[in-house]
């Protein structure tokens, strides 16, 4: 048999029925939601104000400055002891982007820099690093390891035998 799905007036008053409040007594704010990625964005903003501090002046929204800062992000990174990653600096550059845009009073950068960027990461500055462009290995469970997984979540109900 099908499921029907419910006219959007019964949808809300199974809502209502099931708690939800009208929208001038609910106790939800305005205020914006985001992920928990703020640690990542900012330590990308933190690297460019001090990028900003040595070149004063400085504008992301320009593609010679972006591409410099990201070059400058990379030499960073292959000073410490594990090797970059193509990837993880396209993340970067990503993570750069979204902090900028949630810093007050910042346009996005625009697509035509955004995208020069990251093909500039991925062709150049990949061939002058020698950065990695392997995939971490994915594990998965598998033998014992799967075995005691699911015995693990039969004991605790969540799986059949």
């Amino acid at each position: 048999m099908t499921k029907r799905k419910r006219a959007a007036a019964q949808f809300f008053d199974d809502a209502e029925t099931h708690g939800l409040e009208p929208l001038m007594k609910t106790n939800l704010n305005s205020n914006k939601v985001s992920k928990n990625l703020e640690s990542n964005y900012n330590r990308m903003l933190v690297l460019w104000d001090e990028y900003d501090r040595r070149n004063p002046g400085a504008n992301p929204y320009d593609i010679k400055t972006a591409k410099h800062f990201i070059e400058g992000f990379v030499r960073g990174c292959s000073a410490g002891k594990k090797e970059p990653s193509m990837y993880t600096m396209l993340q970067k550059w990503t993570d750069f982007g979204a902090g900028w845009m949630r810093w007050s009073g910042n346009d996005k950068i625009p697509p035509e820099v955004s995208e020069s960027v990251y093909f500039y990461i991925q062709t150049e500055l990949r061939k002058k690093f020698g950065l990695s462009t392997t995939r971490r290995t994915r594990h998965f469970h598998d033998g014992e390891p799967l075995r005691h997984c699911h015995q693990t979540h039969v004991e605790e109900g969540l799986a059949s035998v």
